[in-house]
């Protein structure tokens, strides 16, 4: 009986130690390996590459979608919001991802989603641009996961920019 109480107990020590070695992994990769893999991102911003994030995405981001990176005046600002003049909805945005082969593959890692991922909330949620040219925003904060900010690019580009 004592053999076996110590053989579990050796089990649980050694799935526990396992255990602690994978969020110390996990813990690594995000937090050190990847800032590592985008350093320089924000240069990369105004550069987007369409091409490299098809390769990635295996969709190609729409032409409305590069021209807006290369553009829109608040593409290099972070923590925004932009308010939909239509429906008086407020949508936050902590930064825009470049439009980069390494930016957009960390994303997805880092989210688990697949799309092009256009920028983040700060939160749990990513914005991302749909093969049909919308964009929705991915969160779990929203009973089906996730939610249409606008139905293309140009919509959004509308949109009133605060920083309240």
């Amino acid at each position: 009986m004592d053999s076996v109480k110590e053989v579990v107990g050796i089990c649980l020590s050694i799935g526990f130690i396992v255990m602690l070695l994978l969020v110390l992994g996990v813990i690594v990769r995000f937090s050190i390996i990847s800032p590592l893999l985008t350093r320089g991102e924000r240069s990369r911003l105004r550069i987007p590459d369409a091409e490299a994030v098809a390769k990635v995405v295996g969709l190609l981001p729409s032409e409305g979608l590069v021209n807006f990176y290369k553009v829109w005046p608040h593409l290099q600002k972070s923590e925004f919001y932009l308010l939909d003049p239509k429906s008086r909805q407020k949508w936050f945005f902590g930064a825009f991802i470049p439009l980069a082969g390494i930016d957009v593959e960390e994303c997805i890692k880092l989210s688990g989603k697949h799309g092009i991922p256009i920028a983040d909330d700060l939160n749990k949620g990513m914005y991302f641009e749909q093969p049909d040219g919308g964009i929705i925003l991915v969160s779990p904060q929203f009973e089906d996961g996730s939610a249409r900010v606008a139905n293309s690019i140009h919509e959004l580009q509308n949109f009133k920019y605060s920083v309240r």
